[in-house]
């Protein structure tokens, strides 16, 4: 299995160029990813600009976190 994601750096003609990267998944990343899309907990993301408009809403996504570890132990059994 591949990550979902690519990653690009600026040459130096200041184009846009694919950058080669290892990435190392830990065990059960991708089940951890499946549950959380299941509990369609994407829904609870919030981005800065959520923060802009309101203040209450965590950028940050601290109580996101605390859902990760539990689906974590869940897989790792």
């Amino acid at each position: 299995r591949e990550p979902c994601f690519k990653t690009f750096v600026f040459g130096e003609d200041q184009r846009l160029k694919e950058n080669t990267c290892n990435v190392k998944l830990e065990d059960g990343t991708y089940e951890a990813c499946l549950r959380l899309l299941n509990d369609k907990k994407f829904n609870s993301i919030n981005d800065f600009d959520n923060h802009l408009d309101d203040i209450k809403q965590d950028w940050r996504n601290l109580g996101l976190n605390g859902n990760i570890g539990p689906v974590e132990s869940l897989t790792a059994n």
